[in-house]
């Protein structure tokens, strides 16, 4: 049997289910198949970082709610070395976000909620189905167009395939050939494949895509269960640095259990680590984890499942393959989970490849640009070294290394700021602080200088508190972002940046109009006119309608723009020219005050009359910024838009 389908993605956990999530809100028709019959048991990531909570907030606020209420909201890392507690270094320490904590849960729980949300979207997981072969068949093969052609196969009589295959990361198995006999056999033309399939990546695997990298010999025992124990747990990701100098890592779960990770020494030559894992028994986990706890007592009621590995840090050679198969999640990278940023980074992987297929598949942009997701790259090489940094910092045993960390853990919330000023030594494990590198999307202005590095293109978006001007139709603001009482002038409610640059696939245009709005001048009116006679003709150039599937086109514009004054709007001689802004329509953006300039500020715009325009690329990170908001500058960004997106006009 043959189908078609734009989009296919291989592998249905959470990297796979928020690709289709993501695209589906696009209104991009996707099938979404996975080898197993059920979400998998197994649990191996629990900790969502600051960064992919800001993500989802920005692309479904519902589902980041339906995280944090079934999630663990974690504050912050306690220290313990054996049963001294020695303290607690918050999350958010320093850190430029609304959520600072991390979200601990189970993946399998994790899964669940993105199922639950593509359900609801009208897409459901083709569960029972493996991938068999996967090419891609060239222009010239078939009268100039190019697509993939994929093999799956399932059985006719369901059978379980779930099982852990985790432990030892990144080891491929044996391709088999399918049965006819036993499966029912289907081809799938698809435009283009994401695949989503896990470390032992079968498409990785079937297109010789190196997977260069180490497998380190230090393994790690992993559990769930009831624990009983007099270590000063709270509601902290507890870290205990043992007498025998190995350390626990605990873990409170929302189901009430914990997620124990035990580090346990260097693999003996002739050690085969699964029949280690198979023998394991919960009184011998016990015994282990209570010799690194002593004098603090422990003891396993319960363990719910028990696992180990050693750990990988593997990076495949290339996410892309001719610009049609795109890796993501484990299939493309895999690191020590120290850190807590696998599971986050593959996430991210998905954010940022599915509003680039968006804008092709709705001819937006040619599909050359496809290839930018190959700086999902350098976010994988800068994951797999912040892991290992978190890893040598937990793993080393000896005794300068256990003085050092009494002293550090005692004054580090202190040194933080400063540690960060001087380059930082520590991981990002909040995810904050990457930087894409120049490419298509992230182009430096050829002209103006360049920016302080915490202002320059790539970089995260940054929030900030606002203010909505009065004017401003409510029906313009997500609830979450609606204020309560409207004044003259401002509303009496802040709002925060990230609450408004939201949505899947929109271009959102920041113009910093520092005091161009403060009374009514040249300024105001020359800064009215560009904004309406570029967001006119970009929005009649670039958008989602599509003839070729009104049903599913998304009919709308690929823009929004928000105006930010730094000074307080109260002159009477600028109410019109405020109502002609709001009046651009309640989809297309909003007028906001920055009372203090902070906003401004934090992008990079930080004296007084510094005005600019910051582009946000539709992944959250700055693609374009130019100074002042002339008519140079508007052309200026013109300019960058036509340069990466195809006219539809």
């Amino acid at each position: 049997m043959n189908t078609t389908v734009p989009i296919l993605i291989s592998g249905a956990g959470p990297i796979g289910l928020f690709q289709a999530i993501l695209l589906t809100k696009l209104k991009i028709p996707v099938r979404i198949i996975d080898r197993d019959y059920d979400i998998s048991p197994f649990s191996k990531s629990t900790g969502i970082q600051p960064r992919t909570l800001e993500i989802m907030n920005m692309v479904d606020h519902g589902l980041l709610t339906e995280f944090i209420n079934q999630g663990n909201v974690t504050p912050a890392i306690s220290f313990n070395f054996a049963d001294k507690f020695y303290g607690a270094i918050p999350f958010g320490l320093n850190m430029d976000t609304t959520y600072k904590h991390m979200l601990v849960q189970e993946q399998n729980r994790t899964s669940s909620i993105l199922v639950k949300r593509l359900n609801e979207l009208g897409v459901f997981v083709e569960y029972g189905w493996e991938l068999l072969d996967t090419k891609v068949i060239d222009a010239e093969e078939n009268e100039g167009e190019s697509y993939v052609e994929t093999s799956i196969r399932r059985p006719r009589k369901e059978r379980n395939t779930t099982k852990d295959d985790g432990v030892v990361f990144g080891q491929v198995g044996e391709h088999q050939k399918a049965d006819h006999d036993e499966y029912e056999v289907e081809v799938v033309r698809s435009r283009f494949l994401v695949a989503a399939d896990g470390a032992r990546s079968t498409v990785r695997h079937l297109l010789k895509i190196g997977f260069p990298g180490r497998t380190l010999s230090h393994k790690t025992y992993m559990f769930d269960g009831d624990i009983e124990t007099n270590l000063n747990l709270h509601n902290n990701v507890t870290m205990v640095q043992g007498a025998n100098k190995q350390l626990v890592e605990l873990f409170r779960l929302p189901n009430g259990l914990f997620r124990v990770f035990v580090d346990s020494g260097e693999m003996q030559p002739d050690e085969d680590l699964t029949k280690s894992i198979q023998s394991l028994t919960a009184d011998e986990l016990t015994e282990i984890v209570a010799k690194r706890v002593y004098p603090a007592t422990f003891k396993i009621k319960n363990a719910t499942w028990i696992s180990g590995f050693l750990v990988n840090e593997r990076r495949a050679e290339n996410f892309v393959y001719k610009n049609k198969i795109f890796l993501a999640g484990d299939a493309a990278h895999i690191h020590s989970p120290s850190a807590g940023l696998g599971l986050n980074t593959g996430l991210q992987d998905s954010n940022n490849l599915a509003w680039k297929l968006g804008l092709v598949h709705y001819g937006l942009a040619p599909e050359s640009i496809l290839a930018t997701y190959s700086e999902r790259e350098t976010a994988a090489d800068t994951s797999i070294a912040n892991s290992n940094k978190a890893l040598v910092m937990n793993r080393s045993g000896d005794w300068r290394s256990r003085l050092f960390k009494r002293v550090f853990f005692k004054v580090l919330p202190y040194l933080i700021p400063v540690i960060k000023y001087l380059g930082g030594t520590l991981p990002d494990t909040g995810m904050l602080n990457f930087q894409y590198p120049q490419n298509t999307f992230n182009k430096v202005h050829e002209h103006q200088p360049i920016p302080e590095k915490a202002f320059q293109v790539g970089n995260r978006a940054a929030d900030g508190p606002l203010r909505p001007v009065a004017h401003l139709n409510q029906s313009t603001l997500p609830v979450e972002a609606k204020p309560k009482t409207l004044q003259h002038g401002t509303t009496s409610d802040t709002v925060r940046l990230h609450q408004l640059t939201t949505g899947v696939g929109y271009f959102h245009i920041i113009v910093f109009a520092d005091n161009a709005l403060s009374s009514k001048n040249q300024g105001a009116a020359e800064l009215l006119a560009n904004l309406k006679k570029h967001f006119d003709s970009w929005n009649n150039r670039w958008n989602y309608k599509s003839d070729a599937d009104k049903e599913r086109a998304l009919d709308r514009g690929l823009f929004k723009i928000h105006t930010i004054a730094r000074y307080h709007i109260a002159s009477k001689g600028v109410e019109e020219s405020i109502d002609q802004f709001t009046g651009l329509g309640s989809d297309k953006g909003n007028v906001l005050e920055d009372e203090d300039g902070t906003v401004h500020k934090r992008y990079g715009f930080l004296k007084d009359g510094q005005s600019g325009i910051v582009v946000i690329r539709p992944d959250y990170y700055i693609g374009f910024r130019v100074q002042d908001h002339d008519n140079a500058a508007w052309n200026d960004v013109d300019q960058y838009l036509s340069s990466v997106l195809s006219s539809t006009a």
